[in-house]
């Protein structure tokens, strides 16, 4: 191998080198997406409504929200849910005027989480608002003013009493059946948290009682959970016969006094023997088949000792939502022609003096030509009369050759051989050195 072709060769090898270096780096960046980001302070302001609930009651969030046109689509902002408040809603979605969703909110204990949608990567100015459903904790005193903290905002209630309501008919009438129905969390086990369950409650007079049946239908949207766990459960309440409150008896009654009969079409419970100052509390679950009815219903007859009495339990979808909205970037204004320049009149050229001429020296003239002297005429030979002839005298011969023309070579003949001579020898040395 010569030098130039190695030096090609080692060339050649830096640069596959080069874009085998270009390529590793090109795989290891491009298409990596960036990480989402989460957003500080996008919640701008909360409300509770009522701001006077009572214990166990449930009440409305109301908030606003702003992102800043930095955010994209995948990045999320938080809430943060003070304790005394136990979540109802477990997602939602917000929405422009168009129906686009603009981010989507999934609520969890003690943190509401609402991540963005690619809306952010196409808008500024995305703002907005939202709502839901939370229950204010049995656990709070009322008439004491409650701050609730939200992370990046906190707002004040001062819970009310409670009067008869909660998980506690207070001063109901005994003598007649009650019924009430909330939602239930199958995963945490948590009333009031929306979802695909309901449970409901229904309770008969208060005893003694020989026999008592319940014969419960459910509305549209709904069927019965029959099996497993959440079957219906049936028990023995003891009741205050002064106040008509719980007085925290609680018992199961045994199996042969007890019957069960659930289905797809209904669901019938019979006790027997119940004694004075007891009910019978029926217990049960039923899943949601219908997820978008606003409200669904449930409808019991009870009938104590041949006395048969209807009660109605009605079940609320709380609901939750909100909004968002952004602009679109128009297009970039055309630059503003610029004005044509007004004419400016020129001004008149200021009269220059102008400069005396310089005196130029005449010229001195020139001599009268002076007349050259003309050469003497040379005398012309004369010819002279020719004789007569005369003989030429015979000259004899001496023993020498004379003497020729050609044998006479003058000065200037030589000279001009010798240039010749010199102009040959310089034209076979110029050849001699081209042939070279």
């Amino acid at each position: 191998m010569t030098t130039s072709a190695a030096r090609r060769g080692t060339a050649r090898s830096l640069l596959a080198v080069a874009v085998a270096a270009v390529l590793v780096w090109a795989s290891g960046t491009v298409g990596v997406p960036a990480s989402a980001a989460t957003i500080p302070g996008a919640v701008t302001a909360v409300s509770v409504v009522p701001d006077d609930p009572a214990p166990g009651q449930s009440v409305r969030l109301d908030l606003t929200w702003a992102v800043p046109d930095t955010a994209r689509g995948g990045d999320t902002f938080t809430l943060d849910l003070p304790g005394e408040l136990n979540r109802i809603t477990t997602s939602f979605a917000l929405a422009d005027e168009s129906g686009a969703t603009v981010a989507t909110a999934q609520v969890t204990d003690g943190l509401v989480t609402f991540t963005l949608t690619d809306f952010v990567d196409t808008h500024t100015d995305v703002h907005g608002t939202a709502f839901f459903w939370v229950r204010l904790s049995h656990e709070v005193t009322p008439g004491e003013t409650l701050t609730l903290d939200f992370g990046s905002v906190t707002t004040v209630i001062t819970p009310s009493d409670p009067g008869g309501g909660g998980g506690d008919p207070g001063d109901q009438d005994r003598d007649v059946p009650y019924k009430r129905g909330s939602w239930w969390d199958e995963e945490t086990g948590q009333w009031g948290v929306e979802g695909d369950l309901l449970v409901y409650l229904v309770e008969t007079p208060v005893g003694p009682f020989d026999r008592v049946t319940v014969d419960d239908r459910l509305g549209a949207g709904q069927s019965y959970v029959c099996d497993g766990a959440d079957a219906p459960q049936v028990y023995l309440y003891g009741i205050d016969p002064d106040t008509g409150h719980y007085s925290g008896t609680v018992t199961r009654p045994s199996a042969d006094r007890v019957s069960v009969d659930c289905g797809e079409d209904g669901l019938r419970v019979t006790v027997l023997g119940v004694p004075a100052d007891t009910l019978v509390g029926v217990m049960y679950r039923v899943r949601v088949t219908d997820l978008d009815r606003e409200y669904y219903t449930n409808t019991a007859s009870v009938t104590a000792d041949q006395q048969t009495q209807q009660v109605e339990a009605l079940v609320e979808r709380t609901g939750a939502g909100g909004d968002g909205s952004g602009q679109l970037p128009g297009p970039e204004p055309d630059p503003e022609p610029e004005p044509d320049p007004e004419p400016q009149p020129e001004p008149d050229p200021e009269p220059q003096p102008e400069p005396d001429p310089e005196p130029q020296p005449e010229p001195d003239p020139e001599p009268d030509p002076q007349p050259q002297p003309e050469p003497d005429p040379q005398p012309q030979p004369q010819p002279q009369p020719a004789g007569e002839p005369q003989p030429a005298a015979v000259e004899q011969p001496s023993g020498e050759l004379a003497v020729t023309g050609s044998d006479v070579v003058t000065p200037a003949a030589a000279a001009a051989l010798v240039l010749v001579l010199s102009g040959v020898l310089l034209v076979l040395a110029r050849r001699r050195q081209a042939s070279r």
